[in-house]
């Protein structure tokens, strides 16, 4: 009897907590995110002093593309107003940055191996990033029981990092001589010239009318009361941005050794040469942000929001095409409190997450941290990601 009850008086608060709805019509928002991580090196060791750096370790566990690095942040506010499920309708304006490198295997295991003799090595490095600004609006609907928003944005790049090129090759002969060179070429697109002589000064009118547009799609059908499907397309191209202020840091090592035993009394044993430039031009360009095409199915297993799983799948397209996967689970007691655990695959970036939302009706403030990394199994241990909103409203 005593089990009976407290399920009625759990049932009838759950029932009030949604006749109750927290939502607001009117609020400002604001929020705030950032997250760095590599597939190496678990946090616990980032922070030990000295950090110790096992080299043949590293060239045993790494995959062939080696160490990558990445780091990312972004910021929004905006005021929302949602008088009803039919009239929905948002404005906002924020800032994002990512950054990506990586360091091949091939590298790690030259330098904890060594090199044979009459054998070349070669190795490339990744480097590539952008800060982006926006501002836009949103609008939601409900059409027959189909929600759908819109989000229009105009978005200008600010720094554009893209295309470089940097390579090692190693070679030692068995006649005791050796040749290496590097090289590395790197773009650089930003709002001003970066090697400016007369001062950074940005022509903000140019600036302004520069960016480009993209649409953000959102939309839900509830198909049956257990299931409900749903799409989410992020930064669909309208209207590509432009960049022409272009600085090119380039540089150029090479070595070259003979064979030291037959000359080992010359002056020059040994040569070596290096260059380095930084030149600007007006080669213009045109920036998209990164594409997603998502879909996705939210599971209700009690036929009612309590609790809910989503599992998605998309393509995502930014330097290449790559899959975005996940699953999420969510307890949801009537948008009060919203507790929800996550395993995500977002631009080549596995992201483990836990978030607490807390709605007072006029206070609302919305958690998520977890761990991130390009590597499932370290993405538990080898990164980290935070965010927190805040919404304050009627």
């Amino acid at each position: 009897m005593n089990k009976i009850a407290l399920s009625l008086i759990l049932a009838s608060l759950v029932g009030a907590a949604y006749a109750l709805s927290p939502d607001r019509i009117v609020e400002v928002t604001a929020q705030a995110g950032v997250s760095a991580s590599n597939n190496y090196f678990p946090l616990s060791d980032v922070f030990q002093n000295p950090l110790v750096i096992d080299l043949d370790a590293m060239a045993a566990s790494l995959p062939s593309e080696g160490w990558t690095l990445a780091l990312g942040g972004a910021g929004e506010v905006g005021i929302n107003l949602r008088p009803s499920p039919y009239f929905r309708l948002g404005f906002f304006a924020g800032a994002e940055v990512t950054g990506f490198a990586n360091l091949p295997q091939s590298l790690f295991a030259l330098v904890s191996q060594g090199n044979a003799l009459d054998q070349s090595y070669t190795g490339s490095l990744g480097l590539r990033g952008d800060v982006f600004a926006e501002t836009g609006m949103w609008f939601g609907t409900r059409i027959l029981g189909l929600d759908v928003t819109l989000r229009p944005a105009y978005y200008v790049p600010l720094l554009h990092v893209g295309n470089s090129t940097a390579a090692y090759t190693l070679e030692s002969g068995s006649d005791g001589s050796t040749n290496a060179t590097a090289r590395a070429s790197v773009p650089v697109y930003s709002a001003v010239p970066l090697n400016s002589t007369t001062g950074i000064s940005p022509d903000l009118d140019r600036l302004l009318h520069s960016g480009g547009v993209d649409l953000g799609l959102e939309a839900e059908y509830p198909v049956f009361k257990w299931l409900t499907l749903g799409i989410d397309f992020v930064h669909i191209p309208i209207l590509l941005a432009r960049m022409d202020q272009e600085t090119l840091f380039q540089y150029d090592y090479d070595f070259s050794m003979s064979n030291v035993l037959a000359n080992y009394s010359s002056s020059s044993l040994y040569q070596t040469s290096q260059t380095s430039s930084a030149a600007s031009s007006t080669t213009p360009i045109t920036v998209a942000r990164p594409l997603d095409l998502d879909f996705h199915a939210t599971i209700f297993p009690f036929s009612n929001p309590v609790l809910s799983l989503t599992p998605s799948i998309g393509l995502g397209v930014y330097d290449g095409t790559y899959i975005n996967e996940g699953l999420k689970a969510e307890l949801n007691l009537g948008d009060w409190f919203i507790l929800s655990l996550s395993s995500q695959l977002e631009d080549r970036l596995w992201n483990q997450e836990l978030g607490v939302d807390l709605n007072l009706r006029l206070f609302e403030v919305d958690l998520l941290v977890g761990g991130q990394s390009s590597d499932f199994q370290a993405s538990f241990n080898s990164g980290i990601s935070a965010s927190i909103g805040i919404k304050v409203g009627l």
